[in-house]
């Protein structure tokens, strides 16, 4: 009885491998060698049918059974040996884009980087011409009108009003312009260090900010970290921040920025709206969605992974860690 179910059991187990092998068919396109292995675990599964019913009824169920096992084995071998010779190139064939998927992936991780790079290069380059054109332009502007402002009568009050409005107007325009130019390029960055870079982000946030009430807690790293991979860390808090700012309502924020022995770990946190992750993704047309994907591939580059954890009414957490031995070289 124990012969006759272990006999059962291999051949019904035969028999979904060969199901199994057979479906491989659709998936692959490729028939020969799926059909040579089914066949032979349907001749393996035939045989342990054909010796239960003769075991069970004392005679054989067709003739071709007495054949000697020998045989038998020779013939699964030789069908399994086909199977595996017709399904070499296929499986050499999914090596081969492995290997040219792996490359292209690192082409476009190369390509990214240098359009990163790129793109620092050209906000700094539009940083300096808001700062020496524009924002020295607007400052000669200003001073001719308070000169114009000095020497106005006294009863030339409606001109004098109009004078000033357009200084404070000046004065806004000068503003902004500061703040374009920081935002491009922060020169705090170059001449303080990036932890002292991303406190003064913090408090101009927390100063835009008024409701939102921010907890700092940053050590200096700037030893950790090499001087080209500061400003992608950079961009990825900036990034954060910009986004609570425009969509998260949140009345908390929460950084941290910590040194560890394998590296330096990054934690954003708040209290908003928070939003679902899935739906986020997969919008690639969404201004979020492209947020992210630079965040996550800024972050990369460094050799991290972020993590996001979101849920909607519940705030928002965005965690990633870079390990010493790519935060010291450059990005």
């Amino acid at each position: 009885m124990e012969m006759i179910l272990i006999m059962g059991t291999s051949g019904l187990l035969q028999v979904i491998a060969a199901f199994l092998f057979w479906k491989l068919i659709r998936i692959t396109g490729h028939r020969l060698p799926w059909v040579f292995i089914a066949a032979s675990l349907c001749v393996f599964a035939l045989w342990n049918g054909t010796q239960i019913y003769a075991v069970i009824f004392k005679k054989a169920l067709l003739s071709w059974p007495n054949l000697p096992d020998e045989i038998l084995e020779l013939i699964s071998s030789i069908l399994i040996l086909s199977g595996a010779v017709y399904a070499t190139p296929l499986f050499m064939s999914i090596k081969r884009s492995r290997e040219e998927l792996k490359g292209s992936e690192e082409k476009l991780r190369s390509l990214t980087s240098q359009l990163l790079t790129a793109q620092e290069q050209e906000r700094k380059r539009i940083a300096m011409e808001l700062h020496d054109e524009l924002g020295q332009a607007l400052l000669v502007l200003k001073l001719q009108f308070s000169a114009i402002g000095d020497k106005l009568r006294k009863d030339q009050k409606s001109l004098a009003e109009g004078v000033q409005h357009s200084l404070a107007y000046l004065d806004c325009l000068l503003d902004n312009v500061r703040r374009l130019s920081w935002d491009l390029c922060p020169a705090v960055l170059e001449q303080a260090g990036l932890s002292q870079a991303l406190r003064q982000l913090l408090n101009e946030f927390g100063g835009h900010h008024k409701f939102v009430q921010c907890s700092i807690d940053i050590d200096d790293i700037d030893d950790l970290i090499a001087t080209g991979s500061q400003i992608g860390l950079y961009r990825v808090l900036q990034e954060c921040l910009t986004n609570i700012g425009k969509h998260a309502h949140a009345t908390k924020v929460a950084v941290a920025v910590k040194r560890q022995e394998s590296g330096v770990s990054f934690r954003v946190e708040d209290n908003g709206s928070g939003f679902n992750m899935s739906q986020v993704l997969a919008d690639k047309t969404a201004s979020g969605g492209m947020g992210l994907a630079a965040m996550d591939e800024r972050v990369r580059m460094l050799g991290g992974a972020m993590g996001i954890t979101s849920e909607v009414g519940k705030g928002t957490r965005v965690s990633f860690s870079i390990p010493l031995s790519r935060a010291k070289s450059e990005a």
